[in-house]
């Protein structure tokens, strides 16, 4: 009997809390890293989190900023990609572990319904997230913000531990100043470094091979833009070869 009490009150409380909307923030775009190719895959999760529908438009690019075009699952091979979303809807677009490794980055923008009222058009909302493979192994990080300007990204070097990260100035018209800060977990300062990067860009980095004196430790990287702001992401692999990741942590 206190069993069922205990549940009816919990459904009595639920029912009672007010409803609530997803919150996607309209600058979250950029997935910092797509892979494809030698042992890797790459999934893409989309979802409609509004009433109306609109499309969902995917461009990729290379480092060097160069539009690529990967391979996706039953759509083929383009730099450029139209998904139709319906309200409420979702969609997962795979890039198959095919070929040699390719790698890139994505931008992800929305085109609305212009048959819809003025007043209902704009309501669409697109959000996603990318889950990277190997093997058995998978990871997933929410797309980033193309205007963040003051980020963290944990790291860890120690203990058989590696740490990659990838960076992208996601702005087609502005270059880039980049200043990282890597920190130990106590807070002192274990390397900096200040850099440029080219309008759609990319920079993926194994830390240590970059700032030999992260070897052994562990910590928190900043990564700061002097300009319109970059995306980040990081892949942390343990010794035995798994590996999870770190998405970038932003002040409101």
């Amino acid at each position: 009997m206190k069993l069922l009490a205990f549940a009816l009150c919990s459904v009595a409380l639920s029912a009672a809390e007010p409803s609530k909307k997803v919150t996607i923030f309209s600058a979250d775009r950029v997935a910092a890293q797509i892979v494809q190719g030698g042992g890797w895959a790459t999934d893409i999760f989309l979802v409609n989190a509004s009433d109306v529908p609109g499309k969902a438009i995917l461009q990729f690019f290379s480092g060097d900023g160069k539009a690529w075009s990967p391979n996706i699952v039953g759509l083929g091979t383009a730099a450029k990609f139209t998904i139709a979303l319906s309200a409420g809807t979702s969609r997962r677009l795979t890039l198959a572990d095919t070929g040699g490794l390719q790698q890139g980055w994505l931008y992800l923008n929305e085109e609305y319904d212009a048959s819809l009222p003025s007043d209902q058009r704009y309501d669409f909302t697109v959000g996603g997230m990318a889950t990277f493979r190997a093997g058995w192994n998978e990871a997933t990080v929410p797309l980033a913000s193309e205007f963040a300007d003051d980020s963290l990204l944990f790291f860890r070097a120690a203990g058989g531990y590696a740490t990659g990260i990838a960076i992208v100035n996601p702005s087609d018209f502005s270059s880039e100043t980049v200043r990282l800060t890597f920190r130990d977990d106590d807070g002192a300062i274990l390397a900096s470094d200040i850099f440029d990067m080219k309008p759609l860009n990319k920079l993926v980095v194994n830390i240590v091979e970059r700032y030999p004196q992260l070897a052994g430790r562990s910590g928190t990287v900043r990564v700061q833009a002097g300009k319109w702001g970059v995306a980040s992401l990081a892949l942390i692999f343990n010794p035995g070869g798994f590996f999870t990741s770190a998405h970038s942590l932003e002040p409101l």
